[in-house]
């Protein structure tokens, strides 16, 4: 494999730019997107339309010494690390606010890291045990071994959770609301403090309302297509389920609210399915709550 030092060298330098062009953009917390958005900009700028019929003249290349094979490795190996900071950065690092100090960025920035810390782990140990549950259902066999793992991850979830409730006791909207609100504990208000990460870059409900995706296309929710990147935050979308499904089993504010919209779907709508009607009344209930956010 050989290549010429002059375009080695080009290709060198194209790849350290890029490389300093990215560092300066995570300094800033823009997301991959908009990041390969201005890529994307930056090049149509150079490129110039071709006039027709003109003829192109190509000129033989000077013989040039061959490229070392390791000059190559390093190469390759830069630009695969390129590739995976420009993947990783988006979602890890949100974009930097006005509206946040450098001090309470880092503080949500470590709250997000150890609630999605949680819901791994969480996940993990409902895998286990339904693994276990399996297994013990075909099978006399107790797996002790199993259930060991499954208690000690269930005691880092329990200890995580105290974390979770040490970093909210600093935050105001912790201490002043959602404590206080029936069925919202300590992991659920993490995830939307966390998750949402800074509210005032929403300048409108609807566009909160949006990006945890309740809003509605043509009239309907929106769903996952495939071959067609969501724009709204799943996770947020995924605890807002959560966070209707204890609403439904505590008996505070919200609770009557559900049943407030939940009579009121089935006066409107009697045609549709009972399921569908629940999730109507649900969607209301957390769109209620996230304004009240």
């Amino acid at each position: 494999m050989s290549e010429s030092t002059e375009t080695l060298k080009k290709r060198v330098e194209r790849i350290t730019r890029e490389i300093e062009e990215n560092l300066r953009a995570l300094t800033r917390h823009i997301p991959v997107e908009e990041y390969l958005k201005e890529l994307q900009e930056k090049e149509k700028k150079k490129r110039r339309p071709r006039k027709r019929n003109q003829r192109r003249v190509i000129k033989a290349a000077p013989v040039q010494p061959v490229v070392d094979e390791g000059d190559l490795d390093e190469i390759l190996e830069r630009e695969r690390k390129l590739k995976v900071m420009r993947k990783a950065a988006g979602d890890i690092l949100p974009r930097r606010s006005p509206y946040l100090s450098d001090e309470e960025y880092l503080k949500r920035l470590e709250l997000r890291s150890l609630f999605r810390s949680v819901m791994v782990i969480s996940d993990i140990r409902r895998r286990i045990n339904r693994l276990a549950g399996i297994y013990t259902d075909f099978s006399p066999v107790k797996l002790r071994a199993i259930q060991a793992l499954g208690g000690e991850l269930k005691r880092l979830e329990r200890q995580a959770d105290r974390e979770l409730l040490r970093m909210l006791e600093g935050m105001p909207i912790w201490r002043e609301w959602m404590r206080d609100v029936r069925g919202v504990g300590p992991r659920l208000a993490a995830g939307f403090v966390s998750e949402i990460f800074d509210i005032g870059r929403f300048a409108t409900i609807s566009k909160l309302w949006a990006y945890c995706g309740m809003h509605v296309v043509n009239g309907r929710a929106p769903r996952k297509m495939k071959g067609q990147q969501a724009n709204w935050n799943s996770r947020l979308r995924r605890l807002l389920y959560n966070l209707t499904d204890c609403f439904m089993k505590s008996k505070g504010f919200y609770r009557r609210e559900y049943e407030r919209c939940r009579a009121k779907e089935d006066s409107l709508y009697p045609d549709l399915s009972a399921s569908h009607r629940q999730m109507r009344a649900r969607r209301r209930v957390a769109k209620l709550f996230l304004s009240h956010l």
